[in-house]
């Protein structure tokens, strides 16, 4: 067991799979969804396995972070009646402390994620993006108890169950 940018990371395989904690893990972020306050992972084991596994805690760093940018416009700032402060009060009275885990089977291509589906990778597309330098993964997931293919968009939790998968599964 190793601690990383806050980040405990178990594992019994490499001392690259402990440094993608501190390196890889998009600053040890856990994804929570596409617009609101994300968490900061606290806990991994188990990458690029059939049982990865990631626990995320929401902490006064992601509150801050989130009403800095202020999605719901509900900041002076941003056109509402809230301070930076008063905003993250109030986060912190609702979610502050809160804890999220995501798993994947990362050889099947499973992704599990907080809210509890459980989705496959469909397909996985190198996108060359609008500018130079600028490329991503496009990936395609399905519920695999439903069967419905997400369409890709924030509201279908697609980017959410992407960014899950490149945390737990980074070789895949």
């Amino acid at each position: 067991m190793q601690n990383f940018a806050g980040a405990v990371c178990y594992t019994a395989y490499s001392l690259s799979i402990l440094c993608f904690c501190l390196v890889e893990a998009k600053a040890a972020i856990f994804p929570v969804d596409t617009r609101g306050v994300q968490a900061t992972i606290v806990a991994v084991s188990g990458l690029d396995t059939a049982s990865a596994l990631a626990i995320g805690q929401i902490q006064d760093t992601n509150l801050r972070e989130y009403c800095n940018r202020d999605p719901g416009g509900i900041t002076i700032r941003y056109g509402g009646s809230m301070s930076i402060s008063q905003c993250v009060a109030q986060m912190a009275r609702e979610m502050g402390g809160r804890k999220f885990s995501s798993s994947a089977n990362c050889p099947y291509k499973l992704v599990t994620v907080h809210w509890g589906p459980t989705y496959r990778l469909v397909s996985k597309t190198w996108n060359d993006g609008y500018e130079p330098g600028r490329g991503y993964w496009d990936y395609v997931w399905r519920d695999s108890s439903k069967g419905v293919t997400l369409d890709g968009s924030s509201a279908s939790g697609a980017p959410t169950v992407s960014s899950t998968f490149e945390m737990l599964c980074p070789s895949f």
